[in-house]
């Protein structure tokens, strides 16, 4: 039976998710992401620890799917998706030369200082379309260099998460827009490095492989991991890309003005813009290329899910933390909001993620833990709706709907309140896999089993997940 393969590696799991190209999700296989504390490094992502991950988890769902069919699976084509900003130093021989620095990781805080002294952030913003922020990979970079030098000087490359995976199944190197565009060295308009900005940090522009636009073939997977893995020795990789990116693909958020709302540690809004000239003056807007590298988006996130997690542990909402009682007390507090909002009595700021991120006048830590987390959900729903506000002031009109998707829309209590303060009708998609799913709907279409993004996400992704 021909198959595609969906892989997402994620900030808390890799999944690998299996379909049918006649539509259906046939398996899935997961596990935890790794993470390693370094002495040096402190906390960090081992970029072999991420590959073999990655391997394992596609030969269990390929096994598991065999067992389940009682008959060979055969995989015509994957692509993989994967979070953003961070990325693999590899030296000449393709050999990584140092830990990766996760995306979320403070430690880049001073390059912030530093970049910001050598280019202005309006004119930076201007060439990339991203707000200066630690997470982005220049600033990662920047940190390297001038922390481990020795490492930076054996580094002849710098690539994305998704596009090392992709490195280590086809031997070839390529990094897609939509991950480039998380660098503050990429041009989301002209869909191009920009060297204008590299040689100001003395950057060679050849650590930077070149562009290759999602759905795009990149190579067929080596004999030796089509032997690990149980992949067939003719399937093809095609590029994926950012995960946000390839979760609203998965959506079919493929037309200017539609958008998705992604709840889960960060809460990220994802609009599709209406052409490749957006101008933005707007203080936290990112603008990027789609999982196809076609078509410009504008997203921000608030961090929610995490917000939620560390209020429930730090007040104690629950002491087991199991995803029920998380999803039962979510529910609770929505239903508190929705009931009596609570906008007028504190304000909300994203950062850090801490008690100090609100300020209030009638609730402080004395009060209920769960009048404390019907706080955070009312402020970061209304932080969400700030950022539909925005999106829409610079493409001109606010969409009227969103597909939503992630673990915390799933709970009906939440995604009416969000429906409500965002003032439009959300689509709870069926599918909680629309990552991997979305690299799937790549790598059916870039590898010519559907001729059109449509045909490919409503026959791979619209059938429920029944036939898991």
């Amino acid at each position: 039976m021909d198959m595609v393969l969906g892989i997402d590696v994620g900030t808390t799991n890799i999944k690998a998710c299996l379909f049918a190209v006649t539509g259906g999700l046939v398996s899935m296989s997961s596990t935890r992401t790794p993470v390693t504390i370094d002495g040096t490094f402190g906390e960090c992502h081992v970029a072999q620890d991420l590959w073999h991950a990655v391997s394992l988890v596609v030969k269990d769902c390929l096994q598991d799917a065999e067992e389940r069919l009682h008959q060979t699976v055969h995989v015509h084509a994957l692509s993989v998706a994967s979070f953003a900003e961070e990325g693999v130093f590899l030296d000449l021989q393709g050999q990584p030369v140092s830990p990766v620095i996760p995306w979320y990781d403070e430690r880049t805080k001073y390059q912030v200082h530093e970049i910001a002294r050598v280019i202005d952030p309006a004119h930076l913003r201007c060439l990339t379309g991203m707000p200066l922020d630690r997470s982005f990979s220049l600033c990662k970079i920047l940190w390297m260099k001038e922390n481990h030098p020795s490492a930076f000087s054996k580094s002849a490359m710098f690539v994305p998460v998704s596009d090392y995976i992709n490195f280590q199944l086809t031997g070839q190197l390529a990094v897609s827009p939509s991950l480039a565009s998380r660098t503050l060295l990429y041009s989301p308009f002209r869909n191009c490095w920009l060297d204008e900005v590299a040689s100001l940090f003395d950057l060679p522009l050849m650590m930077f492989p070149s562009i290759l636009a999602g759905g795009e073939v990149l190579g067929s997977v080596t004999p030796e991991v089509a032997q690990a893995t149980g992949l067939s020795e003719d399937a093809v990789v095609i590029m994926g890309g950012h995960d946000d990116a390839c979760a609203a693909l998965g959506a079919g958020v493929l037309r200017p003005g539609t958008g998705i709302l992604s709840s889960g540690t960060a809460e990220a809004i994802y609009v599709i813009a209406p052409g490749n000239e957006v101008e933005t003056q707007s203080p936290s807007l990112c603008i990027g290329r789609d999982a196809t590298g076609s078509t410009l988006y504008l997203s921000d996130f608030v961090a929610t899910g995490a917000l939620i997690r560390w209020t429930m542990e730090h007040m104690r909402v629950t002491d087991s933390l199991s995803q029920q009682d998380i999803y039962q007390a979510i529910a609770l507090a929505a239903k508190n909001a929705l009931r009596k909002p609570a906008t007028e009595r504190f304000s909300f700021t994203r950062d850090p993620i801490s008690l100090s991120s609100f300020s209030w006048s009638y609730i402080h830590e004395k009060s209920s833990a769960i009048d404390l987390l019907t706080a955070v959900i009312e402020a970061t729903a209304t932080a969400t709706k700030k950022i539909l506000w925005e999106i829409g002031r610079i493409v001109g009109q606010r969409p009227t709907s969103l597909v939503a998707c992630g673990g915390l829309c799933s709970i009906p209590e939440y995604a009416a309140l969000k429906s409500e303060r965002l003032s439009c009708d959300l689509y709870v998609h069926p599918y909680t896999e629309l990552t991997a799913g979305g690299a799937a709907v790549l790598a059916a279409k870039g590898s010519q089993v559907f001729s059109t993004w449509d045909d490919a996400v409503s026959t791979l992704l619209t059938h429920g997940e029944g036939n898991q």
